[in-house]
């Protein structure tokens, strides 16, 4: 399989884990539709039978071997033991599309995270082509952070380059740190998409906006690394302790920080099927969106009918309840407030400040937010 018999560059997808989830299987078949070009998908366990015959899929076993990862592992201060490894698998998955690189002579190809949605790849590729530039185009969200949503490779070296750039800086932190201090400019084959902090570098905000190049310099397309998709679709709902997940929501207290206000760019959907949704910059310009981060992982109920009714009410100001609470949640705040009482029971001077606390009106205020906010 080599590049010159595909049109275009073909989405790769990695899955590192005994079991690709039902949200990722949802995902490959969007994409599939949504993103226009070729689907690839490198995992650990064979193909399922529910995945359509047109992705290609290969099991990583038959070509990459985990030690050429031991080195990163060894220094890296993440355990292998949250969530089975995630921070860990985060980095690997270069690695992995490294071998597969070699193995299958496939040096020009699109990486995409399986908790996203691609739209029009194609389009992508042809206006970073026309930069004629070669080496890896990243999506670089803040002056530190860079979140791999979508990678475009179209030089084999630089990939290698990578690799030994993660495995000397593993120590940094987590991989979108490690991936945030590369550098951009000059003699570097490492090219920074157009994220959402491109969209404020004009009108009021241009000031707080950051000012690392762009590749293509006047784009019509923007990245989403994160923040993006978490105003359209909120985070997690695994890190929100059962409240469930909303949109419209500026910075969760479950998510990294975004400082650019999002209320003040405006999203439509596609008009028709998975046609590309497009965001606003401050100025009002639109842009196609190529990515979005659906972090709350609600791929199995994405379709043309919900996207249009979500990002409807964002036009109309309105928030959604993305995943609603769960029952975990009542009831763990049952078993809190029950603690706290026998505890105050015990105590004459909890007892004292417990009282003083229910017959105050700003206590009573400030409840719902320390109960419920995201």
């Amino acid at each position: 399989m080599k590049n010159q018999l595909r049109p275009n560059a073909p989405l790769v997808f990695v899955f590192l884990g005994l079991r690709v989830p039902n949200y990722a299987l949802s995902s490959i078949e969007i994409a599939r539709q949504s993103s226009g070009v070729s689907i690839i998908v490198l995992a650990d366990s064979s193909k399922p039978a529910s995945v359509s015959s047109d992705v290609d899929w290969f099991v990583i076993a038959d070509f990459y071997s985990p030690l050429d990862f031991r080195r990163f592992s060894e220094k890296s201060p993440f355990s292998a033991d949250f969530r089975d490894g995630f921070w860990q698998k985060t980095a690997e998955r270069f690695f992995v599309l490294r071998a597969f690189a070699a193995h299958s002579e496939t040096y020009t190809f699109f990486h995409g995270e399986l908790d996203c949605l691609f739209f029009e790849l194609d389009r992508v590729e042809s206006e970073v082509v026309q930069t004629g530039l070669t080496g890896i185009f990243l999506p670089r969200e803040t002056s530190s952070r860079c979140i791999a949503s979508l990678v475009y490779v179209n030089d084999y070296l630089t990939l290698i380059n990578l690799c030994a750039f993660l495995e000397k800086h593993a120590a940094v932190g987590n991989e979108m740190e490690i991936l945030g201090s590369l550098s951009h400019g000059g003699v570097s084959q490492f090219y920074a998409l157009p994220t959402a902090d491109f969209l404020f570098r004009g009108g009021e905000f241009a000031g707080e906006a950051g000012s690392w190049p762009v590749v293509p310099e006047n784009p019509r397309f923007i990245v989403d690394g994160a923040v993006i998709g978490r105003w359209i679709f909120g985070v997690d709902p695994r890190n929100t302790g059962g409240r469930g997940t909303r949109n419209r929501i500026q910075n969760h207290r479950f998510g990294v920080p975004f400082g650019l206000p999002l209320a003040s760019i405006e999203t439509i959907s596609g008009q028709k099927g998975f046609e590309a949704p497009k965001v606003s910059d401050t100025d009002g310009k639109m842009f196609k969106l190529a990515t979005l981060h659906v972090h709350s992982k609600i791929h199995s109920k994405i379709d043309p009918t919900y996207l249009k009714r979500i990002f409807g009410r964002l036009e109309r100001g309105k928030a959604s309840w993305i995943v609603r609470p769960g029952i975990e949640f009542p009831l763990g705040v049952g078993r809190r407030v029950s603690k706290q009482a026998w505890a105050v029971i015990r105590s004459r001077k909890r007892m004292s400040l417990g009282f003083s606390q229910l017959i105050s009106l700003e206590w009573w205020r400030g409840l719902p937010a320390r109960l419920y906010k995201l």
